[in-house]
C-alpha cells in the first residue's frame, strides 16, 4: 500500500490510533479530516505528500515527526488541531499550502533545522521555532552544506544518532556539551576532521566508526572517556592531543597515529592558532575577534605561507583576521564556525579555494577578501549575510554563478569585478544597493536575475546587462512523462527559465550547457535540484498545485 484515498477515514470519529504501512507515501485529501479521537501516529520515512485537509478538525492530534522525504504539505492539512503542540521536521525541504496550521493555538512550536523551507515558513507566520533536541540540554542543526552542529550545554541522549550519514561533510561541537552518544556519527563515510571541544568528556562507543575518509580528531579535554570502537575502521585517522591524555592512550592501543598538541600561538586577544605540520592544517581556536595584521600581511604569521593547505576556525571565534592568510598559493580547504560573523579585508586574497560555502551567522566580507582566487569554481552564501565589501570576489575568473540572499543590503564597487565566467547572478532582496562596476567585465552572457523595478533592474539597465525578472515566471515547461535528459540536449534553447518536471529522474552531464538558461524549477530534492547545484543555475522549489496553477 503507497497511497491512503482522499476522504478514507473522513469523519471517523471514534478512530483513536493508526499505524501506517512502512510502504506509504502519499496521504490524500481529507483521508483523516475530521478524526476527532485520533491522537500521535507515527508516519512512515517514505512519506512524500501529505493532501489537502489531510487531518483537519483532528483536536487530539498532538504531534509528530515529519520525516525528510516529506516533501508537499496540503491545503489547510492540519487546520483546527487545537492540541497540536508542534510538529517536528527532519528535512530542509518541504512546500506549504494555504493556510495549514489555521486555528492551531496550543503550545504551537515548529523543531526544524535553520535553513530549512519549515523554518522559513514559521518565520513568515510568525510561529515560535527551536531546533530539534538530541539531549536534554543540548540541540542538533543540520544545513543543507552538510554540517552538522551540536550546541547547548551537558550530555546528549544515549542512542541519538545521527540520520543523515551519507550527508554529512563536517562537524562543529560547541563548547559547553559533554558527551557524544554511541554510534552518533557511526559511517559518516564523508566526514573529514573533527575538533571536539575542552568539555566534552565523554566518547560514546562507535561514535565515529566505519568513517573512512576521517584523517583527523582533535580531543582537547585530558582525560576524555573514549569508547569501544569510537575509531574503528577509520583507516586514515591520526587522533591529535596532549602528551599523557587518554586520547593518546587510546591512539597507542589501537595503533592509531598520535601527534601532540602545542600551546596556541596568539591572534586575538583570547584567540590563538595551532598548525599541524602533517597535514597543513592551521585551526584557529577561542573566543572572540582575531586580530587584524597590516596590507600584504606583515607579522600575520601565515601570509604568503604556501605550505598551508587547510583552514579551519572553530566555535567561538567570531571573525577572520584582515590579511591573515593572504596569498597562501596552495590553500584549498576552508571550514568556517557558525559563531564567524565577518571576514577581514583580503583575508583569504590569492589562495586556491575552488568550493566555498560560508556559514550561516555571517554577517559581513570584507574588502578583496577573496580577492583573485582563480581556483573559486562555486560560491554558497549564507540567508545571515548583509554587506560584501568593495572587491571582495574581484577577478574570481572561473565562478560561474552566485545567489545573493534577500538579507544582503550592500555589495561593494567591483565586488564581483572581472568574475569572466560569471553568467548569472540572482538577488533576492529587491532594495540590495549595487556599487560601481559591482559586476563590471563579466561573462558576456551574464544575465541578472532580479524582481521587477528591483535596483538589479536599473543596474542591469544601466549597464545594459541581460535581466530575468523572477517575478515574471519560467517561460519554458519540459514535457510531463519525460523521464531523462542527456548532455547538450537543450544547448540551443533561448530560455532563461525552464521548468522540469518530477517524471524527470536521470540528468546526465548539462543538457542546457552553452544556452542562456539561468534558472530552474523543479521538485525539491529531485533530479532538477541536483542539476541545478552541480551546474550553479539558481533554484525555484514548485510543488503540483503550482503546476496546476502556472501550466498552459
Amino acid at each position: 500500500m503507497t497511497r491512503i484515498g482522499d476522504g478514507f477515514f473522513y469523519l471517523c470519529y471514534n478512530l483513536n490510533s493508526v499505524t501506517l504501512p512502512t510502504t506509504l507515501t502519499s496521504i490524500g485529501d481529507y483521508a483523516f479530516a475530521c478524526c476527532s479521537s485520533l491522537g500521535g501516529m507515527m508516519l512512515p520515512d517514505g512519506l512524500t505528500t501529505i493532501g489537502n485537509y489531510a487531518f483537519s478538525g483532528c483536536a487530539r492530534l498532538y504531534g509528530f515527526l515529519l520525516p525528510a522525504g516529506v516533501r508537499s504539505i496540503g491545503d489547510y492539512a492540519f487546520q483546527n488541531c487545537v492540541g497540536l503542540g508542534g510538529l517536528n521536521f527532519e528535512g530542509h525541504d518541504t512546500s506549504f499550502g494555504d493556510c495549514v496550521f489555521a486555528g492551531c493555538t496550543y503550545g504551537f512550536v515548529f523543531s526544524c533545522f535553520r535553513d530549512s523551507d519549515a523554518r522559513a515558513y514559521a518565520d513568515e507566520h510568525s510561529y515560535p521555532v527551536d531546533l530539534p533536541d538530541c539531549g536534554n540540554d543540548t540541540k542538533l542543526d543540520f544545513d543543507r552544506a552538510g554540517k552538522a552542529t551540536i550546541l547547548g550545554t551537558g550530555a546528549m541522549y544515549d542512542g541519538f544518532s545521527f540520520p543523515f550519514t551519507d550527508k554529512l561533510r563536517s562537524v562543529e561541537i560547541e563548547e559547553g556539551v559533554t558527551s557524544l552518544s554511541y554510534r552518533l556519527f557511526k559511517d559518516c563515510v564523508n566526514l573529514r576532521s573533527v575538533s571536539l571541544p575542552s568539555t566534552l568528556s565523554k566518547i560514546g562507543a562507535s561514535a565515529f566508526s566505519g568513517c573512512t575518509t576521517l584523517d583527523s580528531v582533535t580531543i582537547l579535554h585530558r582525560r576524555a572517556s573514549i569508547g569501544t570502537d569510537a575509531f574503528a575502521s577509520c583507516p586514515a585517522l591520526t587522533i591529535i592531543g596532549w602528551e599523557g591524555s587518554t586520547a593518546q592512550d587510546y591512539a597507542t592501543a589501537h595503533d592509531i597515529p598520535f601527534e601532540a598538541l602545542t600551546a596556541l600561538t596568539p591572534c586575538g586577544d583570547s584567540v590563538g592558532w595551532r598548525l599541524n605540520v602533517r597535514t597543513g592544517t592551521v585551526t584557529i581556536s577561542g573566543t572572540g575577534e582575531m586580530w587584524d595584521y597590516p596590507r600584504g600581511g606583515q607579522n600575520s604569521p601565515f601570509a604568503n605561507d604556501s605550505s598551508v593547505l587547510r583552514v579551519v576556525v572553530e566555535g567561538g571565534v567570531t571573525s577572520v583576521g584582515a590579511h591573515f592568510f593572504e596569498n597562501c598559493a596552495n590553500l584549498a580547504e576552508l571550514s568556517l564556525a557558525g559563531s564567524v560573523e565577518s571576514i577581514g579585508d583580503n583575508a583569504f586574497s590569492h589562495t586556491a579555494l575552488s568550493s566555498l560555502i560560508l556559514p550561516e551567522g555571517l554577517r559581513s566580507i570584507g574588502f578583496a577578501a577573496f580577492y583573485e582566487c582563480h581556483s573559486l569554481l562555486s560560491l554558497r552564501l549564507p540567508e545571515s549575510l548583509l554587506t560584501i565589501g568593495a572587491n571582495a570576489f574581484f577577478y574570481d575568473n572561473a565562478l560561474s554563478s552566485v545567489v545573493l540572499p534577500r538579507n544582503v543590503t550592500g555589495v561593494g564597487s567591483s565586488a564581483f569585478s572581472r568574475c569572466q565566467a560569471l553568467s548569472r547572478a540572482m538577488l533576492l532582496n529587491a532594495d540590495t544597493a549595487l556599487g560601481d562596476n559591482a559586476f563590471y567585465d563579466c561573462a558576456a552572457s551574464l544575465v541578472l536575475c532580479g524582481y521587477t523595478g528591483s535596483t538589479a533592474q536599473e543596474y542591469a539597465e544601466e549597464e545594459e546587462i541581460a535581466f530575468f525578472a523572477l517575478d515574471a515566471g519560467p517561460s519554458f515547461f519540459l514535457p510531463e512523462g519525460l523521464t531523462a535528459l542527456g548532455e547538450d540536449a537543450f544547448r540551443d534553447i533561448a530560455a532563461l527559465a525552464v521548468v522540469i518536471p518530477e517524471s524527470v529522474t536521470s540528468i546526465s552531464g548539462n543538457p542546457f550547457r552553452g544556452s542562456r538558461v539561468t534558472l530552474i524549477y523543479g521538485y525539491p530534492a529531485s533530479a532538477a535540484e541536483t542539476l541545478a547545484e552541480t551546474c550553479s543555475f539558481g533554484f525555484i522549489p514548485i510543488s503540483d498545485d503550482w503546476m496546476e496553477n502556472h501550466r498552459g
